[in-house]
Formats: structure tokens, C-alpha cells, sequence
């Protein structure tokens, strides 16, 4: 963030916000620059940063207030439709915060950050793989040696059942990265579906050594080594699913429960 102007009065309340936002003080950085707002009520910086620190806030409505408002005087702000299109997704406006994106991208093409974005939206919010994929690609001309945007981009090919080229994507996120269980998971997951069911085992256990709190790790784990036949490593999967299941894991753990009742049977 820069100052509103050179030599402004505004210069140390700017300043002191940038302080306060770096620091995580998002309410006190947020009374500095509504100060900044008042003594200069239309500058980029005024509109755009309220507006950022309240979606900050968790308060994406009045956000989108001042969001608009700077949008309105200036409308190629590539910044300003990339906080209206988060906005717009905060809000569950997903086809509005393509659009945004889509229009920032026109505006600044050469942002990584928008290009994951679209990638996000694309592949997570509309399913759309393939172009996300295309937005992945771009994205690592950018960054060639980004791991997590490998692993985004083997993900994209995994959606799309290429699953040799996913698990090509996620060994060079993997050479960079080597400590990411969930790039390990998704390894595994193509593996799976490719029936090397032992290899996938291999990831999953991976995973599961660097997260072992991860119920899901170990449900995949308990599902892949039902399919070979091991069950008694299956049941003890199984139990480490209940053990570590939290409210969000109540599916995974009523599964593991039936599992293990009808094993028993």
C-alpha cells in the first residue's frame, strides 16, 4: 500500500494502518485508515483498502459498498475487481465473481494471483476443469517452480481423469514441496484409480505420518487396503478414523462404525 499522495497529511495515518494490517490488528487498522478516508474521500487507496479491511472483517456487504464506489471511479482498477469478484464469492455470488476475475484478468493478464483465482473458481465453485486448467498452465509460465501450483494443476487433470499427468504434476510439486500431505493424498487418489492400489497405499501412509490427526487420511487408507484384502490393517484404519473424527469427519466416522459392526458379523 502507498500513500494516498506525496507529503500528505495522510501519510502517517497510512502508514501506521499499514502497521496495524501487517500485524493481524485488522480493527485498528481500519479506524487509521477511515481517518484517511475522511481527508481524502475519493483516492484508490481510501475506498479500496475500507473496503479490504471489512471483507477482512468477515463484513463482505459493506465491503461491496465501498468496492463499488471505487469501482465507479475507477473502473480499470485491476485491484478493485479483484476484491469485488472475492466479495461477490464470499457472498455466494459465484457466476458475479467470475466475471469480476474475468474482467481484472483483461486488466492485468499478467497476475498470478488472479490467474488461481479464476483457476479456483473455475475448478472448486463451477467444475469447470478444463479451463482451469488453462488458468494453471498460464500460471506456471509465471512460476515455473511453484509447488502449489503443480499440485492445483494435477488436480485440474485428475477431474479430468487424465491420472497419469495428474501424478506427473504432483511429483514436481512433491521435488519442491515434499512435506505437503495432501499433495501425497491426491497422489494417491490417482494412483487408486489407475489400480495400483499398493503405490497408492504408499502415499496415504506418506499423508498420514506428516497429518496423522486427518481422519480422511486414514478412511482412504482403510478403503484402499479393503480392496486388497488386508483387513486387519483395513479394521485398524478404520479405528483411527473414529479416533481422530471431528464434527466435520461425522460421515467418514459413521462409516468406519458400519465397517467395523459388519465386519464382526
Amino acid at each position: 500500500m502507498t500513500s494516498p499522495r506525496p507529503e500528505s497529511p495522510a501519510d502517517d495515518l497510512v502508514d501506521r494502518g499499514n502497521r496495524l494490517f501487517k500485524d493481524g490488528k485488522y480493527e485498528a487498522a481500519l479506524q487509521s485508515y477511515e481517518k484517511v478516508l475522511n481527508l481524502h474521500p475519493e483516492t484508490p487507496l481510501s475506498l479500496l483498502v475500507k473496503g479490504a479491511l471489512l471483507a477482512r472483517l468477515k463484513q463482505p456487504r459493506e465491503a461491496g459498498l465501498y468496492c463499488e464506489k471505487h469501482l465507479e471511479l475507477f473502473p480499470r482498477d485491476a485491484e478493485g475487481w479483484k476484491l469485488k469478484s472475492r466479495l461477490a464469492a464470499a457472498l455466494g455470488r459465484n457466476r458475479e465473481a467470475l466475471t469480476a476475475i474475468e474482467r481484472a484478468r483483461q486488466l492485468n493478464p499478467d497476475d498470478v494471483e488472479l490467474l488461481l483465482f479464476q483457476g479456483y473458481l473455475l475448478a472448486d465453485i463451477f467444475q469447470e476443469y478444463e479451463r482451469a486448467l488453462q488458468c494453471y498452465e498460464a500460471a506456471l509460465r509465471f512460476r515455473p517452480r511453484d509447488a502449489a501450483i503443480w499440485a492445483k494443476k494435477g488436480r485440474a487433470l485428475h477431474n479430468l481423469d487424465r491420472f497419469k499427468k495428474a501424478i506427473s504434476c504432483y511429483n514436481k510439486s512433491l521435488r519442491r514441496d515434499g512435506k505437503n500431505a495432501e499433495v501425497w493424498k491426491d497422489r494417491g487418489d490417482s494412483l487408486n484409480c489407475l489400480a495400483l492400489g499398493g503405490k497408492a497405499l504408499a502415499c496415504y501412509r506418506k499423508a498420514i505420518r506428516l497429518q496423522p490427526e486427518r481422519a480422511d487420511f486414514w478412511h482412504i487408507a482403510a478403503l484402499t487396503y479393503d480392496d486388497l484384502g488386508q483387513t486387519r490393517r483395513s479394521r485398524f484404519c478404520y479405528h483411527k478414523v473414529i479416533e481422530h473424527g471431528t464434527p466435520e469427519d461425522l460421515e467418514l466416522v459413521n462409516e468406519a462404525k458400519i465397517a467395523l459392526h459388519t465386519e464382526q458379523e
